[in-house]
C-alpha cells in the first residue's frame, strides 16, 4: 500500500523542482523575459501546432489502416487530440492512452487493437528519441567534452527500451514482468476489461509484424513530424532571443522531449527546465532564459491540449466518455 501511495504522487518531484529553480533563479527575472518575448516567431511556432497536428493524427489514421478500421481523418484528428490533452494532465503522458478507450467507442475496434494502435505509435516515437538523443549526445561530447558517463547513462536507457520493446514479443514473460505495474498504475474500473484484451493486444502487434508498408509510411511521417517539431521549437527559442543555431537545438531537443515523459512531473515541468539549463548552459545562456524557453514550450503545448479539452468536454455533452479515474 505504501508503495501505490509513493508512486501516486510521483509527479510532485518535477514540481518541487519547478519552484526551487524559479525561486533560485527569481521570478522577476524569468518574468521580465517573458514579456519581451517576439510575438512575430511565437505565432510562427503556433501555426506548427496545426501543421503538427494533420502530420501526427495522419500517422495515427495509417497505423489504424492496419485494422481496416473506417474513421474519417478529421475524427482521428479529434481523438488524438483529446489523447493529447489527458497525457498533458498526466505524469509521463499516460492519459494519451486512452484514446484507445475512445477509439473502441467510436470505431467498435477492440480494446487490444485500439490499445496496439497507440502503443506502436508511442514506441516509435520513443526509439526516434532515444537513437537520435544517443547521437547527439555523441556530437555534443565532442564539442563540449562531455563526461562519458552521460553516454553510458542514455545507452544503458536506450538497451532498456530495446528490452521492453522485445518484451511486447514475449506474451508470457510480459505477463509476468508487467503484472506489478498493472495493478499499480491501471486504473481499477479498467483492469478487468484489460485483462480481456490482454489476447487481442497481442495479435494487434502481429498484424503491424506483417504489414511493413504501413509500418514504412508511418515511419516516414514519424521522421517529418519531429522535424517540423524541431524547426517550431527553433522559433520559439528565437522568439526569447536565444543565440544557439537549429543544429544545436537539434542535438539536445530529443534528451529534452525525452525527460519529458519520465513520470516524475506534468508536461516536463521542472525536469524539462532543469534539462534546458544544464544544456543549454554550454551556449552561455543565462538560467532565466533557458527556463522561459522551456515554459514557451510548455505554452504552445497548452494550445493543442485546450484544443483537446474542447473536443473532450463535447464527448462528455454527448455522454460518449468519462473522466479518467484519479484513483
Amino acid at each position: 500500500m505504501g508503495k501505490n501511495k509513493f508512486t501516486k504522487y510521483l509527479f510532485l518531484i518535477g514540481i518541487i523542482l519547478f519552484i526551487a529553480i524559479v525561486l533560485g533563479i527569481g521570478v522577476e527575472k524569468i518574468w521580465s523575459v517573458l514579456i519581451g518575448v517576439n510575438l512575430f516567431y511565437f505565432a510562427i511556432a503556433l501555426v506548427f501546432v496545426v501543421i503538427l497536428l494533420v502530420v501526427k493524427a495522419l500517422k495515427w489514421k495509417i497505423l489504424l489502416e492496419a485494422f481496416d478500421v473506417k474513421i474519417s481523418f478529421v475524427d482521428t484528428a479529434k481523438l488524438w487530440l483529446v489523447g493529447f490533452f489527458l497525457g498533458f494532465l498526466s505524469p509521463g503522458k499516460v492519459g494519451d492512452f486512452y484514446r484507445a478507450r475512445y477509439l473502441k467507442q467510436d470505431t467498435g475496434l477492440s480494446t487490444g487493437k485500439s490499445l496496439a494502435s497507440v502503443m506502436v505509435e508511442r514506441i516509435l516515437d520513443i526509439f526516434f528519441l532515444f537513437l537520435t538523443g544517443f547521437v547527439g549526445l555523441i556530437i555534443f561530447s565532442f564539442y563540449f567534452n562531455l563526461q562519458e558517463s552521460m553516454l553510458f547513462l542514455v545507452a544503458a536507457l536506450f538497451l532498456v527500451f530495446v528490452a521492453v520493446v522485445y518484451l511486447l514479443t514475449k506474451k508470457k514473460l510480459l505477463a509476468t514482468i508487467a503484472r506489478p505495474f498493472f495493478n499499480r498504475f491501471v486504473p481499477e474500473e479498467y483492469k478487468d476489461r484489460l485483462k480481456g484484451s490482454y489476447n487481442e493486444f497481442f495479435e494487434g502487434l502481429k498484424v503491424y509484424k506483417n504489414k511493413k508498408i504501413i509500418l514504412i509510411k508511418a515511419i516516414i511521417l514519424l521522421l517529418i513530424s519531429w522535424v517540423l517539431n524541431f524547426v517550431q521549437v527553433y522559433f520559439i527559442a528565437l522568439a526569447f532571443g536565444m543565440e544557439v543555431s537549429f543544429e544545436f537545438l537539434s542535438l539536445i531537443l530529443p534528451i529534452i522531449f525525452l525527460v519529458e515523459i519520465l513520470p516524475i512531473s506534468f508536461s516536463g515541468l521542472g525536469t524539462r527546465d532543469a534539462t534546458a539549463i544544464f544544456f543549454l548552459g554550454f551556449k552561455l545562456v543565462p538560467a532565466e532564459l533557458a527556463v522561459s524557453f522551456s515554459l514557451g514550450i510548455v505554452i504552445v503545448n497548452l494550445f493543442s491540449a485546450l484544443l483537446g479539452l474542447i473536443f473532450f468536454n463535447l464527448r462528455k455533452m454527448k455522454g460518449t466518455t468519462q473522466i479518467p479515474s484519479q484513483k
